[in-house]
C-alpha cells in the first residue's frame, strides 16, 4: 500500500496513466479506507480534488462516501456527496450533459441510500432520519431523469429492516439515550414513517417483500378482542397502501 502510494502521490504526474491518475487515486483511497488507512484516504482524496476535479466520476465519489461512512467519518462523507454528488432538478436538454446528469443522480441516491441503511442498523435514528429526508429530496429528481426502480435497484428492503430493527431496540429499551443535534432534524415516532416518505417520492418498486415488511413494521401492535374472535390491528397499515395506490 506505501509503494503504491509513493508512487501515485511523488512519482508520477497528473497525465499518468493517460489522464486516469484520478481514477487510480480514488481506488487507492477506497482501498486504504477497507484497510482503516485514514491517513493515507485523506492524502488521496485531497491530491484528487486539487489536480483531477474535471475528470471525477459519479461512480468513484459514490464508493468513497460508502467508505466514509464504513469509517464513521459522516462529515466527510457528506463534504462529497455535497461537493461531488449534487445535483439539479432540471435535467439538461443536451443528450450527452442529460446522460452525464443522470449517472450522478443515480449515484447520489445509491450513496445516501447506503447512509439510510447504515445508521439504521447501527442504532442511529437522528442520521437514518436525516439520510430519509436526503432521499426525500432526491426522489422527484431520479423521476425528472427517468430512472426506473429497476434500474436504480435502491435496497429499500434492508432500509425499512434496519429501521423496524432500530424500533424493536427502542421498544426494548436496548438503545441509550442519545444527544440531540440542533442541526439535524429531530427523530420521528416511528423510523419506518420517515423510510415510507421517502419511498413515496421515488419510481413504485412493486415488490411484495418490500411492502411486507413495510406493512409488518408499521403494525405497531395488535390486540384481542373478547368475544369478537379476531384481531385488531394498528390502522397504520393503511397508511402503506395510501402511498402506492
Amino acid at each position: 500500500m506505501r509503494n503504491i502510494e509513493r508512487f501515485l502521490l511523488e512519482e508520477v504526474d497528473e497525465h499518468y496513466a493517460y489522464g486516469y491518475r484520478g481514477s487510480l487515486l480514488s481506488r487507492l483511497a477506497v482501498a486504504a479506507m477497507h484497510m482503516d488507512e485514514h491517513e493515507l484516504a485523506t492524502k488521496a482524496l485531497e491530491v484528487r480534488r486539487k489536480v483531477h476535479s474535471e475528470t471525477m466520476l459519479p461512480l468513484e465519489s459514490a464508493a468513497i462516501v460508502r467508505g466514509l461512512l464504513r469509517m464513521h467519518k459522516i462529515k466527510e462523507a457528506l463534504d462529497i456527496l455535497d461537493e461531488e454528488l449534487s445535483v439539479p432538478l432540471d435535467v439538461p436538454e443536451d443528450h450527452e450533459e442529460a446522460a452525464a446528469h443522470k449517472e450522478k443522480v443515480k449515484h447520489r441516491a445509491l450513496a445516501i441510500a447506503s447512509f439510510a441503511s447504515r445508521e439504521c442498523f447501527e442504532d442511529n435514528p437522528q442520521l437514518a432520519a436525516q439520510a430519509c429526508e436526503m432521499l426525500r429530496e432526491v426522489g422527484p429528481i431520479v423521476r425528472a431523469a427517468g430512472i426506473s426502480s429497476e434500474e436504480l435497484n435502491l435496497p429499500w428492503l434492508r432500509i425499512v429492516q434496519g429501521a423496524t430493527q432500530y424500533e424493536s431496540h427502542k421498544r426494548k429499551n436496548m438503545i441509550a439515550e442519545c444527544a440531540v443535534d440542533e442541526n439535524v432534524n429531530g427523530i420521528p415516532c416511528n423510523l419506518v414513517y420517515s423510510v415510507l416518505d421517502a419511498m413515496s417520492t421515488f419510481p413504485s418498486e412493486n415488490r411484495d417483500d418490500v411492502y411486507e415488511c413495510l406493512s409488518n413494521a408499521l403494525v405497531r401492535r395488535t390486540q384481542f378482542v373478547t368475544g369478537a374472535g379476531k384481531f385488531v390491528k394498528s390502522d397504520q397499515v393503511l397508511s402503506v397502501i395510501a402511498h402506492f395506490l
